[in-house]
């Protein structure tokens, strides 16, 4: 009995609440500061890995739409290593032609990023759950003064 008074009159007094107050004022800038420089960490490594990819598929698509598709496989082969990835090539209707996993080659794919990508532009999607990047760019001939939109690539990272 004598000891839970003890410890009830530690609890009421000064010395208890400024190592409460010590405790909070310390920890709590602290936690602040470390997610908001977790955040600030992952959105910048996002938009750099972005960017990086994004031109990578540019310049492969530009190729593909020169070269009518499979001359580039060993390019698609390297992108996909590099980024550790998986790349789709679709045709003006909607149909798989490439896929790097082999699973959905001669499929269709019908898909909000896709539509939107024969409009001539280009979607870049993060998906921070499952910390995964798609980007998904038009391949048309750059020397076509139509700039005619004969597909799509769709890059997954």
């Amino acid at each position: 009995m004598f000891k839970s008074k003890v410890h009830f009159a530690f609890y009421k007094s000064l010395k208890s609440r400024l190592i409460f107050m010590i405790f909070v004022l310390v920890l709590v800038p602290e936690v602040v500061l470390c997610f908001g420089i977790l955040n600030t960490y992952e959105s910048r490594a996002v938009s750099i890995r972005e960017s990086e990819v994004l031109s990578q598929a540019k310049i492969l698509a530009n190729k593909i739409s020169t070269s009518k598709y499979f001359d580039e496989d060993a390019q698609i082969d390297t992108l996909t290593t590099i980024y550790e990835g998986r790349v789709l090539i679709v045709d003006k209707h909607f149909k798989i032609i490439k896929d790097t996993y082999n699973l959905d080659d001669g499929n269709t794919i019908v898909s909000e990023e896709v539509i939107k990508t024969f409009s001539a532009s280009e979607i870049t999607n993060y998906d921070s759950k499952n910390h995964y990047i798609e980007l998904s760019v038009p391949i048309s001939n750059p020397n076509d003064k139509d700039s005619k939109i004969e597909g799509a690539l769709v890059v997954s990272v």
